[in-house]
């Protein structure tokens, strides 16, 4: 987001029409083929009719083979290796193409060592092209002596003056933590961009120094909505809502970040009120899943669950796809609510979009049941969860006993212990409850003993309450 776009690489020339170049119309004819091929099985083809047709020594046809097959994001950097290594004499373009390469498939390692191998060809050397992308490669490793010797190869070949590697080491420095040598490098650019100063604002902020980013923040000529939102995140993650506020109240143009931010710092600091109100401000098109998930969280967290089901309403209204996270806060604000209506359709939205019921939605869709007095309900989605934690046992065995199902309740809990799911406190307190409330004195004076003497747990005072 903070460096600039990396620079494209230059497509390698254009096959020109003079047959004493060429000689060979067949050669034209798989050039052209190989800007059409959209996989590795397609640019595959046209290799081996270059070779078949013995033009796969020209060094052109190598070189377009190689760029070609190190773009596709699925494809085979081994493959694009192995045509790399069939040039005897690589040139700067190819070096480039497969540092490239690497670091658009994630092999950052690769790419740094394709650099060294470059820079020990006295043929060729890199160019403006080539640091930006073995910067980022060191950048995504953390590599900061690997990167500080590249820094040393840019002013070696004279490309320190140059905005796209400039960035590139401020976006390396910030990464590695040396917001030192970040510093100076932005200090010593003679035309910084935007992307320029959003990288070393963001730098700083990562780094915690929020006051010497805004002093920069004060100073840049022209911000972007990037330079706004940075440093408004830096004053959220030190705490300081005031200065954050003051600065998002302050903006022309917001976006969903802008708003996100604000929202997450104020939930963050159990400032929910001031949460809900920017959010019933927010314009249409702005809220996002993150939104609803941060506000979900906030009301539920103060147990606000009135709020929880306004929000997911509307979430559903904007049809905004609600993930796990939300659903389980929506079934347990329907749970506490004791609102079965809204619980039951919560469950007919998980299996209209076959949303993967895990172990923790599952338990919360037994709970909202239970809650709400349909244990029968309450036991068939339990019977039917492939995935149970000790929570969700538990939290059967529980509404099984206060609803007056004793036998129920002991059978789970045999079924939970040849389950071989170990029991914990969580687990007596709900035998203890349905023994007491369905007056099973025996019963709960023997869970009582197993608690301490079988399962070496320490009751409690809610245990010793119940049977102590």
């Amino acid at each position: 987001m903070f460096m600039s776009t990396l620079p494209l690489l230059p497509s390698p020339p254009k096959p020109t029409r003079n047959p004493n170049r060429f000689n060979s119309v067949e050669l034209q004819s798989c050039l052209s083929l190989l800007e059409l091929c959209k996989s590795t099985t397609e640019l595959t083809q046209v290799h081996s009719k270059l070779i078949k047709l013995g033009l796969f020594h020209h060094s052109l046809a190598l070189t377009r083979v190689l760029a070609s097959s190190s773009l596709f994001p699925n494809g085979d950097m081994n493959y694009t290796q192995s045509i790399f290594d069939r040039d005897e004499n690589p040139n700067t373009f190819a070096y480039n193409v497969m540092i490239r390469g690497y670091l658009q498939h994630n092999q950052s390692k690769k790419a740094i060592y394709m650099f060294y191998k470059m820079v020990c060809d006295v043929n060729y050397a890199p160019n403006y092209i080539t640091f930006p992308f073995v910067l980022k490669a060191c950048s995504k490793m953390e590599a900061i002596e690997e990167g500080k010797q590249v820094h040393g190869q840019v002013i070696k070949f004279g490309f320190g003056d140059d905005l796209y590697v400039q960035n590139s080491l401020i976006s390396l420095y910030s990464t590695c933590g040396r917001i030192d040598f970040a510093r100076m490098v932005f200090e010593e650019m003679k035309n910084p961009d935007v992307v320029s100063w959003n990288s070393i604002i963001k730098g700083l902020v990562d780094m915690g120094v929020v006051q010497e980013a805004r002093e920069i923040f004060d100073k840049m000529p022209k911000r972007s909505v990037v330079t706004w939102n940075c440093l408004i995140s830096g004053y959220v993650k030190v705490g300081f809502m005031e200065e954050a506020r003051k600065l998002f109240d302050e903006m022309d143009v917001k976006d969903s970040f802008s708003w996100n931010t604000m929202i997450g710092g104020y939930v963050d600091s159990g400032i929910t009120e001031a949460a809900l109100k920017l959010f019933d401000r927010m314009p249409e098109g702005t809220k996002d899943l993150i939104t609803f998930k941060m506000m979900i969280d906030g009301c539920a967290k103060e147990l606000r669950f009135k709020e929880v089901l306004e929000i997911f309403q509307e979430m559903q209204k904007l049809k905004v796809k609600p993930d796990s996270f939300i659903l389980v806060n929506a079934l347990s604000a329907c749970s506490n609510m004791v609102t079965l209506e809204q619980g039951e359709q919560i469950q007919v939205y998980i299996d209209r979009h076959e949303v993967e019921m895990d172990a923790v939605l599952g338990t919360a869709l037994v709970d909202m049941f239970a809650k709400c007095g349909k244990i029968e309900k309450a036991f068939s989605v339990f019977d039917g969860l492939v995935e149970r934690d000790i929570v969700t046992w538990n939290s059967v065995i529980y509404n099984l006993g206060i609803h007056g199902y004793s036998r129920e309740a002991l059978a789970i809990f045999s079924d939970m212990l040849k389950s071989n799911i170990p029991p914990d406190e969580t687990t007596f307190l709900g035998l203890l409850t349905t023994c007491c409330h369905c007056g099973l004195a025996d019963d709960g004076k023997r869970y009582f003993h197993f608690m301490s003497n079988v399962y070496n747990l320490a009751p409690k005072v809610e245990h010793l309450w119940l049977y102590g």
